[in-house]
């Protein structure tokens, strides 16, 4: 860790700002795990699960090592909510249609409204959350969050 941030400190960054971030990070992160954990109970949802339907709510029916690759997750961590998903009737496995080794996952009519309600609750939650911040703080989060997601993206570039 003192490698960054010597690194960070030669880039003309103040390290002990740099400490800050680094620990509100380390402080944050457990927080809003248990924030979504539990606003997604309501919805009878997991992160997880949620992160899954909403990659195929974007990207439609996928393999699921596609599924794997774009959650950045373990395939078998994959197969595993795909299973729990499957047999409360959310997706389907179908054969590939030109290799018939690999499996597509699908979402079910069931399976969106479920990813529209689960969604709704999410963003209800989140946007109460967010409303108790004020204005100039919270267009300071955007800004941020969005540099930071330009940054990891240019360094880890979508496969």
């Amino acid at each position: 860790m003192s490698i960054e941030i010597d690194r960070v400190s030669a880039c003309g960054a103040d390290p002990k700002d740099v400490r800050e971030l680094i620990g509100m990070f380390d402080r944050f992160f457990p927080l809003f795990s248990r924030f979504l954990h539990e606003g997604l109970r309501e919805a009878d949802t997991s992160p997880a699960r949620l992160r899954i339907l909403r990659v195929l709510d974007a990207k439609g029916p996928s393999a699921m090592q596609h599924l794997a690759e774009g959650l950045c997750v373990a395939p078998r961590t994959v197969t595993s909510l795909v299973d729990g998903l499957e047999a409360e009737g959310l997706v389907v496995r179908k054969p590939h249609p030109t290799d018939r080794r690999t499996k597509v996952i699908e979402m079910t009519d069931a399976g969106r409204a479920g990813y529209a309600r689960t969604e709704a609750v999410y963003e209800q939650k989140l946007a109460e959350l967010l409303m108790t911040l004020p204005e100039d703080v919270r267009w300071g989060l955007l800004e941020g969050h969005r540099l930071l997601a330009e940054k990891l993206a240019e360094a880890y570039p979508s496969k």
